[in-house]
């Protein structure tokens, strides 16, 4: 539909031009409405009842143009994938169980994220960042480059987490 509509235009456009002498640059008027309509989707926020139905199978655990509260377990992809992407997401991994072996990931590109745990728990923590920030809660901060550590208690089969961080923010803090 939106490609008939698009030929409809172009077509009117240039019969306009050749027996009216009406210039319409279709092409500029329509990226720029484009442009606008984006811009008033970002900042106005898309609907939330149709948000994930365009993505794969597993982008439930997703967070595009919005602000999310994520919760392990509870999400399509397995509760093992989250992705903010130009938004803001909350990842809530106190209650996290995650079969041996298996990992839980956390990417941000353009946005800002929180990732809650719990600090009773053993977790091995890998983070990445590309022009973005990942920061601990003893106050160490990736900007460029890959770190490893180990947070809470290391009794136990310890939770492996992986961030990765693309002109994107990521703050990890306990939840009491």
């Amino acid at each position: 539909m939106v490609i008939g509509i698009f030929f409809l235009l172009v077509g009117t456009s240039i019969i306009l031009k050749a027996v009216f002498h009406i210039d319409l640059p279709i092409f500029r008027v329509v990226g720029g409405l484009f442009l606008i309509f984006l811009g008033a989707k970002m900042i106005l926020g898309f609907p939330r009842s149709g948000r994930n139905e365009n993505w794969d199978s597993a982008s439930e655990s997703s967070g595009i143009f919005s602000r999310e509260h994520f919760t392990t377990g509870k999400s399509k992809g397995g509760g093992t994938e989250y992705n903010i992407v130009f938004g803001q997401g909350t990842v809530d991994l106190t209650d996290a169980k995650i079969p041996a072996g298996e990992k839980i990931s956390v990417n941000t590109v353009f946005g800002n994220g929180i990732v809650l745990y719990d600090p009773k728990k053993a977790i091995k923590l890998t983070t990445n960042s590309v022009f973005g920030n990942v920061e601990t809660p003893d106050g160490r901060a990736t900007a460029l480059g890959e770190a490893s550590q180990q947070l809470g208690s290391m009794e136990g089969l310890p939770l492996k987490i992986h961030v990765n961080s693309v002109f994107g923010s990521v703050q990890f803090q306990p939840k009491s």
